[in-house]
């Protein structure tokens, strides 16, 4: 009589090797996930800190064209500011009594008007008025979608009202 072998045990190596690619497989698609997050979350900072800058570029804008339309020197009226610390709690809100609005940002950009010096065109002192210019400093708060992104914008004007 012929004696039967027993048949060899399979020991499960292909079956490993598949568990290690599908292991692998995962940490590579969980890094490229976290990746992807992350690139959408710088994507969208950057969008919101562009809103921002361009809502403080506007109210820039806005305080600039107010300054060269007026024909004299304005008056202390809450519109602008002479020796004082700018407060961005209650500064001027953006256009006439912050009727303007701009889309897509959490609040209208602030806008704030220093008047810095008076640059005479002469040295000669005398009793008559003097011409020359006046020198403002022009501030604009803008802030993005949400209220964390925030860009100050400033720029130096001159005017003459003479």
């Amino acid at each position: 009589m012929r004696e039967i072998k027993p048949t060899q045990r399979m020991r499960g190596a292909t079956l490993v090797v598949a568990m290690i690619m599908l292991i692998l497989i995962a940490i590579i698609g969980f890094g490229a996930m976290q990746t992807t997050t992350m690139e959408e979350k710088m994507s969208g900072n950057l969008r919101d800190k562009n809103m921002a800058f361009q809502a403080a570029e506007a109210g820039l804008r806005e305080r600039e064209d107010w300054l060269r339309g007026l024909t004299s020197p304005p008056s202390p009226n809450g519109q602008w500011l002479f020796d004082d610390e700018i407060s961005w709690n209650a500064p001027l809100e953006y256009g006439s009594a912050g009727v303007i609005d701009i889309a897509g940002v959490s609040a209208d950009p602030m806008m704030a008007v220093e008047e810095m010096e008076f640059l005479p065109d002469e040295l000669v002192v005398g009793f008559e008025r003097r011409k020359g210019r006046d020198i403002y400093r022009i501030m604009a708060r803008g802030t993005g979608q949400s209220p964390n992104a925030i860009t100050v914008l400033e720029s130096t004007s001159a005017k003459r009202f003479d």
